[in-house]
């Protein structure tokens, strides 16, 4: 997997430029649940924002129908039709004026990934529903030169707990950290007692995020000191959460 943050500033502007062209393209039809939304919350707050290449979202079957028969017309390559959704991909090719060769983009796609409302783990026990009534429109802003898109999101709690569920790597972690800033605690153990299960995907992520964040030397933590985060303040939320948790 392409790690952004290591690739030459000029280049990841134009992708995320290209990321959000797409997502310009279909944004009417979904709601938008990756690192754009994130972005969306963030941008006003922090300096340093993660970079981004993928679109992930969510919608109701009809307009992944919709998305489906709008990115087969564009210049995108159909990936798979899974059990929950489409996934299409876009090798990257930069634009004019990029100075860089092509070693510093080998292999480097443009994702796009749309799900139903209800996202289901791999083991098929434990899924994360998003709630089509607790969104909001927000404003996206790419690093690059594209001019904003305003997109519908998910209600920052959401995005929050589905974060909290999910692999412990390290685009997790910093949202997750973003995100806590300016989210409602009780609004967030409101949601994870409703969804059934996710509780537990919270339980078994939470001491990875954790022990990776602690780490000096790991992205999330440095990419957290640059945007202002205090860590330790960051790990005591986790910890409280894992703690009222298992109460």
């Amino acid at each position: 997997m392409t790690n952004m943050q290591q690739l030459p500033k000029q280049i990841r502007d134009d992708v995320e430029d290209q990321s959000l062209d797409i997502l310009q393209q279909i944004q009417q039809y979904i709601v938008v649940i990756g690192g754009w939304a994130v972005r969306s919350y963030t941008t006003k707050s922090f300096k340093h924002t993660r970079y981004t290449l993928d679109v992930d979202a969510v919608a109701i079957p009809e307009n992944i129908k919709t998305v489906n028969a709008i990115l087969a017309k564009e210049n995108l390559m159909f990936s798979e039709k899974t059990d929950w959704g489409i996934k299409y991909y876009k090798p990257y090719r930069p634009n004019s004026g990029i100075s860089y060769g092509p070693s510093f983009f080998k292999d480097l796609q443009i994702r796009i990934e749309i799900s139903p409302l209800r996202i289901y783990e791999i083991d098929k026990n434990h899924y994360f529903e998003f709630d089509i009534e607790k969104t909001t429109k927000q404003i996206v802003v790419s690093h690059g030169k594209h001019r904003p898109v305003q997109a519908t999101v998910p209600e920052i709690e959401y995005l929050v707990v589905n974060k909290l569920g999910l692999p412990a790597d390290y685009k997790n972690r910093y949202d997750a950290a973003v995100l806590l800033t300016n989210s409602d605690f009780s609004k967030i153990f409101e949601i994870i007692k409703k969804t059934d299960k996710w509780e537990e995907m919270i339980l078994r992520r939470l001491p990875k995020f954790i022990a990776r964040t602690k780490d000096k030397k790991d992205i999330a933590h440095m990419l957290l000191r640059r945007a202002n985060i205090t860590i330790s303040d960051y790990l005591n939320q986790l910890i409280n959460i894992k703690q009222k948790l298992e109460k």
